[in-house]
Order: C-alpha cells, then structure tokens, then sequence
C-alpha cells in the first residue's frame, strides 16, 4: 500500500521536495517484493529516484517566452499555450500527402519483405496481400506471433521515413 505523500515548496521555482519521512515511508513502500520485510531494513531506494517532483512542466506557468517575430515553420503563440495548457497539440498538414505516402510506401514494402520472409520460413500460410497494412499486420501477428515486432526491430524505421522526421 504506497502512502499519499505530501510536497512541500523550498522556494519559489524551486522542484519540490518531499518530506524527509514522508519519503522514506514512501521509498518503504516500494520494496512490493517482500511484504513481509524487516521494519529495521533501510528503505530500497528505486533506481533513479530522486526525491525531487517538477509540477510546473507541463503548464501555462512553464511556458517560455515567444520570440515577437515568427520564424517560417515555427508555432504560433495560441498552439504553443495549447500544448502546455493541454498536453498536447494538433498541427493540421504538418506534413504533406506526398511525403506521407512515400513514407507508407516503404513502409508496406517493408512489410511485404516481412510476410515473404515469414512464408519462405513457413511460419506463415498466406501472405495475406489482399489486406491493407493495418488488417495485413494484424494477420501476419495472428498467424506469426511477434511479427510487428520483428518489422519494428528488424530494418528499422525506413529511410525515407527517418528523412522526414529530421525535417
């Protein structure tokens, strides 16, 4: 049972910092391995584990200032004050038709290789290209368990994809 903690401010735009026993109930609480455990053990301390909460990240008061002119491609301030308002933003056309169906063409032929991959291995019955890429992987993962996973890891993402992202 992991125990509701309480933050305290050390000073203004500082992280907050949890209460010395607070934390150490709260660090007690993670060792889920032995229920049972010691009361005179030290605390495990998970890896990584700071002690240390940022709460202003991710909203309007974390927000950096704007440049007063807007450089090509750059956001507009209301889509900027979305993002930490809400988490998230939508950019409409970010990327072109064009370039999207390049990247879902070497995309389909990587799963192609895949499916002729699987068939030759006779892992798989059917290549199953009647299908779209989405129903095709989904059957492909259906009759070869692990095979989004052999896509995702095996040649990577394609080139032509990656160029896009670094854009």
């Amino acid at each position: 049972m992991l125990v509701p903690y309480q933050l305290r401010r050390n000073t203004v735009n500082k992280p907050y910092r949890l209460n010395k026993d607070i934390s150490q109930l709260f660090l007690s609480n993670l060792n889920l391995t032995n229920k049972m455990a010691d009361t005179t053990q030290q605390p495990i301390i998970a890896k990584g584990f700071t002690g240390v909460a940022y709460p202003d990240v991710f909203n309007v008061n974390a927000m950096p200032a704007q440049p007063l002119e807007l450089k090509p491609g750059q956001l507009p301030q209301h889509l900027i004050q979305q993002f930490f308002e809400d988490g998230y933003v939508i950019v409409e056309n970010f990327f072109t038709r064009e370039e999207l169906d390049t990247c879902r063409k070497a995309v389909n032929e990587q799963v192609e290789k895949l499916a002729q991959k699987l068939y030759q291995a006779g892992k798989i019955k059917n290549l199953y290209s009647e299908f779209g890429f989405s129903d095709r992987l989904t059957k492909l993962e259906e009759d070869f368990p692990g095979a989004n996973i052999i896509l995702h890891k095996g040649d990577g993402l394609p080139e032509v994809c990656l160029y896009l992202l670094s854009l």
